[in-house]
């Protein structure tokens, strides 16, 4: 039964069964426990466990497809995979499995609700058992770490430096592995963006830097947001003309038209207004940042269907500013 479920695992990786095995087993090995004819020494095993990233609670999840918590992973898996910010599945994914018995299912329920809006609250329940997990790792998994970087955000007690560096000393054991590049992208992005509002932005810098470092080929919308990043450290260091800059580079990815243009602007100028905000830079919402938070509810289907007025208040200041501007929501629409 192992051989089968490792070989499910390869093939999503993408991997060969000589990238896989090799230096571990024989190739006529490999071949017969892939077919669920051979066994393997349980050091063996750990070792292909640790080369496809896997932890042994997936493992037993998934030999036991009827058990609930592999169901919710399931669950879990198709909504990263389909469900956006904002998108109700997420809170009715937190409140089925939120005072479920099992840890990780509970795990599972914190992080739809911190999907659901990065600026969620977590309860002091759930940043304990978050805190917890956290402490007693040791060598996360690709799965932990992802877990890790939408919950560490607003927990200062976590330290998400220390995370990072523990992280990081974990992936890059795989520069060999096709994904490393993707992965290890993911993983300083991610941790810039946790850092920079963590108020921590000489370690986001770092992050950065040992991103650019790495020199991957880039593509055209990924060299830009190398370019953004830089920017966003510049505004939190007060240079002038930073804020200035970022927009002028906004107006050029625009221009260009990317595939995600417009939506990728509006989260990037999102984004600044938050990051001003944490800095205690922000003074007052522009036309453009307006502009932003409609659009974007505009897009959401779920949200576009309510009460407008209702979404806008739940953004602290932001109703009172479109009330005493006193424009149409229209007005704002076209505004970059």
């Amino acid at each position: 039964m192992l051989g089968p479920l490792i070989k499910k695992y390869r093939k999503g990786q993408n991997l060969s069964q000589k990238e896989l095995y090799t230096g571990i087993i024989g190739e006529r090995q490999a071949i017969r426990f892939e077919q669920g004819t051979a066994d393997l020494k349980a050091t063996d095993f750990l070792t292909i466990m640790t080369r496809l990233e896997l932890d042994l609670e997936t493992i037993l999840l998934a030999l036991a497809p009827e058990n609930p918590q592999w169901q919710a992973q399931l669950a879990y898996e198709n909504l990263v995979q389909n469900a956006h910010e904002k998108d109700e599945s997420w809170l009715t994914f937190y409140q089925r499995y939120r005072q479920r018995p099992e840890k990780y299912l509970r795990r599972l329920a914190i992080t739809a609700k911190k999907n659901y809006w990065v600026d969620s609250d977590l309860t002091s329940d759930e940043l304990a058992e978050i805190r917890d997990f956290y402490q007693k790792l040791t060598q996360p998994t690709m799965q932990q770490m992802n877990y890790l970087q939408t919950l560490v955000s607003l927990e200062n007690s976590l330290d998400p430096w220390s995370l990072f560096l523990k992280n990081e000393k974990f992936l890059l054991r795989f520069k060999a592995h096709p994904a490393f590049t993707a992965r290890y992208r993911d993983l300083c992005v991610s941790f810039f963006y946790l850092l920079l509002f963590n108020r921590q932005p000489d370690q986001a810098a770092a992050c950065h830097e040992r991103l650019l470092a790495q020199h991957f080929s880039e593509n055209l919308e990924q060299e830009l947001m190398n370019k953004v990043r830089t920017q966003y450290l510049k505004i939190v260091r007060q240079e002038p003309q930073a804020e200035a800059d970022l927009y002028q580079l906004l107006g050029v990815m625009r221009q260009l038209a990317l595939p995600r243009g417009d939506r990728l602007c509006d989260a990037i100028i999102d984004n600044t207004r938050h990051i001003l905000q944490n800095y205690g830079l922000h003074h007052g919402y522009t036309e453009r940042e307006i502009g932003a938070i409609l659009r974007f509810a505009l897009q959401t289907e779920k949200v576009a269907k309510k009460d407008m007025v209702a979404y806008l208040k739940q953004i602290p200041d932001l109703y009172e500013t479109f009330v005493k501007v006193g424009k149409p929501l229209a007005y704002y629409l076209d505004k970059y």
